[in-house]
Order: C-alpha cells, then sequence, then structure tokens
C-alpha cells in the first residue's frame, strides 16, 4: 500500500509504529481518520466548546498551546474533560482500528475538573502537557489482546458557568 500523496512528507509518527512490523496498516487506518484526528477548535452559541489537538510522535500537547487555544477562549469559569484518541492494534488478528476519543470510556480525570482561576488551569495543564500522561493511556491492559499504537489526539470539551467569572 502506497501513503497517499503529499501527507507523508509531514508525518510525524511514533517510535512504536516506525518500527511496528505491520506499519502500512497502522497508517492506513490513520490516514482512513485524519479527518476526526486533525487539530481543531469548535465553539457553541451556549459557550461549550470542543479541542481536538493533533499529537506528533511521542510529544504531548505543549502547555502554551493549551492555554493559547482553550483557556485563552474561555470568559467565564468552567468545567472541563480531556479524553485521548488512538489506534489499537489486535495481536490476534493483525488489525488495527481508531477509537475515537470519548468522555465515558477514557477521560483523563475522574470527576470533572473546575476552572475558576489560572492557577486551576496551570493544575491540569500540568497533567495534560505531562508525558507520564500519555504513558498512563498507553499502558498496556492485562487480559486484553489489543494495544494502544499510537495516541493520536488531545480531545478536551469545556462547559461554562455563565455565572461566575474566571480570574
Amino acid at each position: 500500500m502506497a501513503l497517499p500523496p503529499g501527507r507523508h512528507r509531514y508525518l510525524v509518527e511514533p517510535f512504536i509504529v516506525f518500527n511496528h512490523s505491520d506499519r502500512l496498516n497502522i497508517l492506513r487506518v490513520y490516514f482512513q481518520n485524519y479527518h476526526r484526528i486533525r487539530s481543531s477548535a469548535r465553539l457553541f452559541a451556549t459557550g461549550n466548546a470542543n479541542f481536538n489537538f493533533e499529537l506528533l510522535g511521542d510529544r504531548p500537547v505543549s502547555a502554551t498551546d493549551l492555554t493559547r487555544n482553550v483557556f485563552d477562549s474561555q470568559r467565564h469559569a468552567f468545567r472541563m474533560n480531556a479524553s485521548c484518541g488512538f489506534i489499537l492494534y489486535n495481536n490476534r488478528t493483525q488489525r488495527a482500528r481508531y477509537w475515537w476519543p470519548c468522555w465515558n470510556n477514557s477521560a483523563a480525570f475522574d470527576n470533572t475538573p473546575f476552572v475558576r482561576s489560572r492557577s486551576d488551569w496551570n493544575a491540569i495543564t500540568d497533567r495534560l502537557s505531562s508525558a507520564d500522561f500519555l504513558l498512563e493511556t498507553s499502558a498496556p491492559r492485562d487480559n486484553s489482546e489489543e494495544s494502544v499504537v499510537w495516541i493520536t489526539q488531545l480531545y478536551i470539551w469545556t462547559y461554562p458557568l455563565h455565572n461566575e467569572l474566571l480570574l
């Protein structure tokens, strides 16, 4: 299978994919779902917002990018959560599949954090921009045939508290 024209020049895949025996199958799944993976933001009239950050290689999203895109777009205190999208590889069937970020199945925080000030936000970005967060997300599960081979994105949901201004 050949890679789609033009895109492969800008692709930065994680080390595990680069050396994987089924690399082309994993890349095929990535390109088939790229419209969901690419960085984007969606702001709703209600004040809710969704932010999608494409992850390049083994690097997490920087705290600066998170602050510039998420925190700086908020006027009110807000609740938020985050989740990662990833590509799973089934070692038995040797098939790869894409897993969309989902609040219910793989939220980054057990309790939805409230962000009322810059210091609240800094604690959240410390977690989301750390390499440990990506290692946690991709940790092998004991009784699963599938393993995470590529964390493709970080997806963030925000819900404003209209009665409280951001400090």
